[in-house]
């Protein structure tokens, strides 16, 4: 409970930082793994907030509103598969705190959370580009 707490805070930090300063990339500035996950989901949550702002605006064309719904269609399955290896870590961390599971579980979440990364990046990061031209 307490570990999800302090996933719940560093999770709402980094959105914090994404919208006081638009200069930072807390993904670049992650020293863990776990950090950068978490900061590139925050990501994709603040940008995809702000792309349904847009919509609700009036602001977009119909044609990048399309757009906005096929970039987003390819990275809401990705951070949502993200949110999962993040989760899947943490739960095996606690466990392994407690003698309940091993270092080769973990061993393998980890890489499980590094592969969703890799994927997940190109598809948020298209998602945040477009919406910050727009």
């Amino acid at each position: 409970m307490v570990h999800r707490f302090a996933q719940f805070w560093f999770l709402a930090l980094v959105v914090l930082a994404l919208q006081g300063c638009p200069a930072t990339n807390p993904v670049r500035e992650a020293q863990t793994l776990d950090q950068k996950g978490y900061a590139l989901y925050g990501m994709f949550v603040v940008f995809e907030e702000q792309a349904a702002s847009l919509k609700l605006q009036g602001v977009l064309s119909e044609s990048a509103q399309d757009k906005i719904r096929e970039i987003d269609g390819k990275a809401k399955p990705l951070a949502d598969k993200l949110l999962d290896a993040l989760t899947e870590v943490s739960t095996i961390r606690r466990a392994l705190e407690k003698g309940e599971s091993t270092q080769e579980k973990l061993q393998i979440a980890v890489a499980n959370l590094d592969q969703w990364i890799l994927n997940a990046e190109p598809e948020i990061t298209a998602l945040i580009n477009f919406v910050e031209k727009n």
